[in-house]
């Protein structure tokens, strides 16, 4: 009997010491999640505010230089055009690092929409025409004619893919060309194939310019073609649900090609026809409280004809948009006494079931997150800053179509 309760005594204790245990570890899982979620949620506001701090100094000197360089002899013209192209290419390398961490993340998503194809990809190449010009290659565009002129799909990752192929094949090569090639290869199938006459390299280091930061098989120094933008251009054409693929052969140069998915959509007429109807500049007004970039907006919107009025928070926008009428308003979101959330919030309430007033953001602000809090506050687009010039007048034209839909 004393053993059977010894024996019964030391199970109870051990039986003890397992539940205890499992508790402990349990409870220290937990906190280890805790502390996980913690730190992403860090990292991903400090990604924001860096991103943000970044962007709006950036939307300042990419915008003065390219309004100074038409201004300028052709010497002079040449070097500010350069700080322009350096800018940009730090801006992409912003964006790609917020979006690689988004992704990585699980936190990217598509946004779906009809867009003109031919418009986004003459974007994505127009976009590179400076770069290409300032190193003496050719860059060739060839969109097939049975081609939709209408589609269904995300045109802001279909264009960041395009970009970062193309900018990569820039890079590489020294002399010769760079060639787009838009095809149709089923019913609702696009095919992109990017050429170019770079060195090439060898077969076996081919699929290493997908992996961020790998040297591609050198080893003195990176690939020209290496970091996080094939790596993002891959990850992003999967998510689209295409396979982005890559060949070379030494002295050949190097060709990318993937196929997309785009539904065929019937041309919006009425809307275009509506559009043509309310032709003539523009009364835009443009929220944004850092002096550089009121001026900024204000001379892009000269070159495209348009009238800027200025309000330097929320609450004076609201002001300016009670009292006047704006086709389109650009809103800041960081800003002073009220910041653009708030005043998006005020003006749709003001509206109510008679919106609308086309919204669009114009943001340092540049997260996946970022864009899905402007547009649940009631924004109807999404602009980052730096803004290109074609950017802002395809964004402009998309919410006045809709508006006179």
């Amino acid at each position: 009997m004393n053993c059977r309760m010894v024996v019964a005594g030391l199970v109870c204790i051990l039986v003890t010491v397992l539940v205890v245990g499992c508790l402990t570890m349990a409870r220290r899982l937990q906190s280890a999640r805790a502390e996980a979620a913690r730190l992403r949620a860090s990292q991903t506001a400090f990604l924001s505010l860096m991103s943000h701090e970044l962007r709006t100094p950036l939307n300042g000197v990419i915008g003065m230089a390219d309004s100074l360089a038409a201004q300028l002899p052709p010497e002079q013209r040449e070097m500010v055009e350069t700080m322009s192209t350096c800018g940009r290419d730090l801006l992409t390398l912003i964006a790609d690092a917020t979006d690689y961490t988004d992704l990585t993340a699980g936190r990217l998503q598509l946004h779906p929409r009809e867009f003109e194809l031919r418009d986004t990809v003459r974007g994505a190449v127009r976009a590179q025409r400076r770069p290409a010009w300032a190193k003496g290659i050719e860059l060739r565009l060839q969109i097939e004619e049975s081609l939709p002129r209408q589609v269904k799909g995300d045109p802001a990752r279909l264009d960041q893919i395009l970009r970062s192929l193309l900018s990569s094949s820039l890079r590489s090569c020294d002399t010769g060309s760079v060639e787009l090639r838009v095809t149709r290869s089923a019913a609702d199938l696009v095919r992109f194939e990017i050429e170019d006459t770079s060195p090439g390299m060898s077969p076996a280091a081919v699929d290493a310019v997908f992996e961020p930061f790998e040297p591609a098989g050198r080893t003195v120094r990176p690939s020209p073609r290496t970091g996080i933008g094939l790596a993002l251009a891959r990850a992003l054409a999967r998510l689209m649900g295409a396979e982005l693929l890559a060949e070379s052969v030494p002295g050949k140069g190097m060709r990318f090609a993937f196929e997309l998915a785009l539904e065929s959509t019937p041309p919006e007429e009425e809307a275009q026809s509506a559009l043509e109807a309310a032709a003539g500049p523009l009364r835009i007004l443009v929220v944004e409280d850092n002096t550089v970039n009121q001026r900024v907006a204000e001379a892009l919107l000269r070159k495209l004809g348009h009238r800027a009025d200025l309000a330097a928070n929320g609450q004076e926008a609201i002001e300016k948009w009670t009292a006047g009428t704006y086709d389109v308003v650009l809103m800041d979101c960081q800003m002073p006494v009220m910041d653009g959330y708030e005043a998006t919030a005020e003006i749709r309430r003001q509206e109510g079931l008679a919106r609308r007033t086309p919204i669009v953001a114009l943001t340092a602000h540049a997260l996946n997150s970022d864009r899905e809090k402007c547009l649940a506050c009631g924004m109807d687009d999404y602009l980052t800053k730096p803004v290109h010039i074609n950017d802002l007048a395809a964004a402009l034209n998309r919410n006045i179509r809709r508006a006179f839909a």
